[in-house]
C-alpha cells in the first residue's frame, strides 16, 4: 500500500496547458473590440464550473438520502452532465461561431482534463492513481463475456456496425 499525495506540479501543468489551449483558442476575440472580449470571456469561464463539476462527480457519492431515491439517485449527476452539455450545443447552434469551442474544447476536451485531474489528485492509498476514477468506472457499463461459442460471420458483422457508427 502505497500514501498518495496529490501530484501539484502535474495538477498545475495539465490545468495551464488546457486553459492555455482554451485562450489561444479565442486569442483574436479577447485581443478585439469589448463586445467581443466580454463574448470570449464568457465562453470561457463556462469551462470552469464544467470541468469543475465534472471533476465532483469523479471524486465524490451523492448523499446517501439522494443516492437512494428511485431513478433520482442513479442517474442524477449524468442528467446533470447531459442538461449542461445539451446547454452548450444549444448555445453553438444559437452562436455558430462558437459551437467548435463549446462542443470540443470545452465539453469534450473538459471531460478529458477533468478525468486527467481527478487521477493526479487522488491522495489514496492504492498503488495507482487510476483508482481516483472508481466511482466512475463504477457506473460506466461493461461488456461481459459470451456464455457460448460466438461464429466467425456474427463477429464480422459486430465489427461492421461498430465501423459503420464510428463513421457516422
Amino acid at each position: 500500500m502505497v500514501d498518495r499525495k496529490p501530484n501539484l506540479a502535474a495538477t498545475l501543468l495539465v490545468a495551464g496547458v488546457y486553459w492555455g489551449m482554451l485562450y489561444y483558442w479565442l486569442r483574436d476575440e479577447f485581443s478585439g473590440t469589448g463586445e467581443e472580449q466580454m463574448h470570449a470571456l464568457r465562453m470561457f469561464l463556462v469551462s470552469l464550473p464544467y470541468v469543475a463539476y465534472v471533476m465532483w462527480c469523479a471524486m465524490s457519492d451523492l448523499p446517501e438520502n439522494i443516492k437512494s431515491m428511485p431513478y433520482v439517485g442513479r442517474s442524477l449527476k449524468p442528467g446533470i452532465w447531459l442538461l449542461s452539455v445539451i446547454g452548450l450545443a444549444y448555445w453553438g447552434w444559437v452562436d455558430t461561431s462558437a459551437v467548435g469551442f463549446l462542443l470540443v474544447g470545452v465539453a469534450l476536451l473538459g471531460v478529458a482534463v477533468s478525468m486527467a485531474l481527478v487521477c493526479l489528485l487522488y491522495s489514496g492509498s492504492e498503488s495507482s492513481r487510476l483508482y481516483g476514477l472508481s466511482r466512475f468506472v463504477d457506473v460506466y457499463p461493461s461488456i461481459t463475456k459470451p456464455e457460448g461459442h460466438v461464429r466467425f460471420n456474427q463477429k464480422l458483422w459486430t465489427t461492421t456496425l461498430v465501423l459503420i457508427i464510428y463513421f457516422i
